[in-house]
């Protein structure tokens, strides 16, 4: 491997809520292909102070030299900073300390000491503050499930697996293992994976707790309840108390911190927007409100603290108020989450799906001003590091299936009102990061038209609605009833994540951010089947909805790994390279198997799992995903005898050259030019750059023809786009702007231009965005885009 020459790498620094004044931050960073595995990294602030960074690989190339590597450093100052891969040995301000002792390991952070027993029942060991312990016995921190039975099943003792250590230095440190439940013979519920993390300059620690429905032969599991309890028994002394944010007090609705030793549960649920107490009297509030403020009281912060007169620890929930429904119960000296709570019913999960929550621990002296300040703005317990911003230009280094520098920024010539319309749409997107929430909000493009769901939402107390008109549509239409057809979920159709992962690198915003990860996590946790009995669910993303596909299998054009490989090279999320090999190692069984493989043509099948396997092999570096891409590819180009354009419809089957003959002109067919595109991007095969050039060109006629109507929606402008960069040729653009004069004329807009139309479902949102962005970006870069916006608004 050839050594590394100096690079730099220009990024932006937030701020953090923590209140330090030195602060985590983290970022990703591409390298070119053949730098030293082993190079370490600095960064410079705009005061020319320099820090050192920890460094981790996140993905390689194919010969093994680091791709992304993620970075975890000290900031001191927001704005402009430089990386470059020179080592400054600066240590960070109280250093994560790591120590080994048989099957424990110590965790120190400045006066903090976490001792982890990844092996026993207890996961957490022992804490200690300023040399005093916050915690009694190894039993004093448990997770549990209660069974339909109603027997509790613990974490089973010496049951820990896969430990493997993440992240390991200074900055931060970062375990994980698996485990399951159990009673106390050998009844076997769930299975759970733990994730602990420490950074620098914070003392505190995060510790996630995911489960999994793994159980062979179970269709379903019952719950009664999922609880995490965690005890600091040295803070429930006589005085030892709860501080709780009450959100609104008295006649004028300011926010109070309560200090008592009463027990607190806090509510998140459906019959309030924010977390509540159910009884202000647990608040020790007696105010005699007047009868337009009743409940006004009720509202609480998501966090709590307990302390004594030694030591405060502060406890926060990621998304605590979004996965409902949840509670949290404190009382002096502990904390206890209904991660699913008794009050909610029997949880029915089904074969596969899982969950994850993550607890938040801060520990401070007990001085009120610096509780109070901490609980009144719960994102300071979180203790997540700041985001920080690639700029764009320095992002090529990541290779041509990087997306990020083609984006147009708004700053362009005539972009502004344009970059404004995809941020503005990209918050109407309505992501789904509720808890258990297995598709029970109405997705329009499911609910309302989809043949195969045969009825309207059920909204409120009105009764469902039949679409009879769909019936002959559907394959198992005796099967329909009121009773029988489960909810339907998103499945994020057109890989809605690989949009937002663009908007939020385009807009650098961290709101997107957060709706990019909550819809990550969701496709992770419940649109992913981690186990099942049948190999068409096991490991895959089942169909949107009931007889979808005539039994809810998982077909490849419901996969999708392009917006996975996006959000993990910015954030390192490490649950998500094995989400996308086991999509990609679906694909391969699924093309392999002669009971379905018969089936596939010129279509959308092979086009998706042609992306998937592409961004599965950028992902991960392994040969066998970008060697069956390239059968597939290979089986594509056999389909459609392409090698002379207008000898498309003679192909060996009818069928298959009428949906040759059709790209250009609709979604279904246009996913195979998208799938050569990826493939191109990734290998610069000349033979597939040929094909993709003949395509596109024959293409266009379908595209650009007027009497099928406005087609921006329909993938095809992300194909042209790249050929009109491959080629420097702007006949493309100038022959299809016609399409977007239509869009902003309100054609074909899908809800886009309605800003009072509610929120987009997953569809409205990716289908636009998909054709939308690459245009502008393309328009933005050769300098059209000007004339556009000139065209469309005139001279205002």
């Amino acid at each position: 491997m050839k050594k590394s020459k100096t690079l730099n790498w220009k990024i932006n620094v937030t701020s953090s809520p923590s209140g330090l004044s030195h602060w985590p931050a983290r970022v990703s960073i591409p390298l070119p292909k053949g730098m030293d595995a082993k190079a370490e990294f600095s960064i410079r602030g705009p005061d020319g102070r320099t820090v050192s960074a920890q460094s981790r690989v996140l993905v390689p190339w194919p010969d093994g030299s680091p791709r992304w590597v993620q970075l975890d450093f000290q900031a001191g100052q927001t704005g402009e900073h430089i990386v470059s891969n020179k080592f400054a040995p600066e240590k960070p301000t109280l250093p994560v300390e790591v120590t080994r002792e048989k099957s424990m390991v110590h965790v120190t952070v400045g006066r903090m000491r976490v001792t982890l027993s990844p092996e026993g029942a207890s996961l957490i060991a022992g804490i200690t503050w300023d040399h005093r312990p916050l915690t009694g016995n190894a039993a004093s921190w448990r997770f549990t499930v209660t069974v339909e039975d109603g027997k509790v099943h613990p974490l089973a003792p010496s049951a820990g697996r896969n430990l493997t250590i993440e992240a390991d230095g200074p900055h931060r440190y970062q375990i994980s293992w698996e485990t399951h439940h159990a009673d106390g013979g050998d009844r076997r519920s769930l299975d759970a994976r733990f994730r602990f993390e420490a950074l620098a300059g914070m003392e505190g620690f995060t510790l996630s707790y995911q489960f999994f429905h793994k159980l062979p032969g179970h269709e379903a599991l019952k719950f009664k309840g999922i609880q995490g309890e965690f005890e600091f028994g040295p803070l429930g002394d006589r005085k030892g108390r709860v501080v709780v944010v009450q959100s609104s007090y008295n006649n004028v609705g300011l926010p109070r911190m309560v200090r008592t030793r009463n027990e607190v549960t806090v509510h998140v649920d459906h019959t309030q927007f924010a977390a509540h107490v159910e009884d202000a009297v647990v608040l020790d509030d007696h105010f005699d409100y007047p009868h337009f403020l009743l409940s006004t009281n009720l509202s609480t912060g998501s966090a709590a603290a307990l302390e004594n007169d030694q030591a405060a620890v502060l406890c926060a929930m990621r998304d605590f108020e979004c996965q409902r429904p949840k509670t949290l119960t404190v009382r002096p000296g502990g904390i206890h989450f209904g991660i699913w709570p008794e009050e909610a019913g029997t949880l029915k999960l089904p074969q596969g799906r899982s969950n994850r929550q993550v607890f938040c621990f801060r520990f401070c002296d007990p001085d009120q001003k610096k509780v109070d300040g901490l609980l009144a703005n719960p994102a300071s317990c979180h203790l997540e590091p700041a985001v920080c911003w690639l700029d764009k230009a320095d992002s090529i280094h990541a290779g041509a299936t990087w997306d990020q520098p083609r984006l147009f920024d708004g700053s362009e010539p005539g972009a502004a009102f344009f970059s404004h319309l995809l941020q503005h749409n990209t918050g109407r997107f309505e992501t789904v990061p509720e808890m258990f929430h297995y598709g029970d909000a109405p997705d329009p493009g499911y609910t309302v038209a989809y043949p195969s769901t045969g009825r309207t939402p059920k909204i409120g107390d009105a009764p469902t609605k039949f679409i009879f008109a769909a019936a002959a549509h559907v394959l198992h239409g005796h099967f329909h009833s009121q009773d029988h057809l489960p909810q339907v979920w998103s499945n994020n159709e057109y890989d809605a994540i690989y949009c937002l992962a663009l908007e939020t690198m385009r807009a650098r915003n961290a709101g997107i951010l957060r709706r990019l990860q909550a819809a990550v996590r969701h496709q992770i946790e419940v649109d992913f089947v981690h186990y099942a009995d049948h190999w068409q669910h096991h490991r895959g993303t089942p169909a949107h909805s009931y007889d979808h596909v005539s039994g809810t299998a998982v077909i490849m054009s419901h996969q999708w790994t392009q917006g996975l490989y996006y959000y993990y090279a910015l954030t390192g999320d490490d649950d998500v390279p094995e989400v996308v090999r086991a999509i990609c190692d679906y694909n391969i069984a699924f093309i392999n198997r002669d009971e379905v493989s018969f089936t596939l043509g010129f279509d959308r099948e092979l086009g998706w799992a042609l992306v998937a396997l592409v961004f599965g092999y950028e992902l991960t570096a392994e040969k066998k995903y970008i060697d069956v891409a390239r059968l597939v590819a290979r089986k594509l180009q056999q389909f459609a005898r392409s090698n002379d354009p207008k000898g498309l419809i003679k192909t060996s089957s009818p069928s298959v050259g009428v949906k040759a003959a059709a790209i250009g002109g609709g979604f279904y067919y246009n996913t195979i030019p998208l799938g050569f595109k990826a493939y191109h991007q990734a290998t610069n095969e000349s033979w597939a750059r040929d094909l993709l050039l003949e395509w596109v060109d024959y293409g266009m006629t379908n595209f650009n023809n007027k009497a099928t109507g406005n087609k921006l929606t329909e993938l095809f402008p992300e194909i042209f786009c790249y050929v009109c960069e491959l080629t420097g040729n702007k006949r493309y653009l100038k022959q299809s702007l016609w399409h977007l004069i239509m869009f902003f004329r309100g054609f074909s807009t899908i809800g886009w231009l309605d800003e009072m139309g509610g929120p987009l479902s997953t569809k409205q949102y990716a289908r636009v965005y998909r054709g939308l962005l690459p245009f502008l970006s393309t328009l933005a870069r050769t300098g059209m885009l000007k004339k556009v916006e000139k065209r469309l608004m005139g001279d205002l």
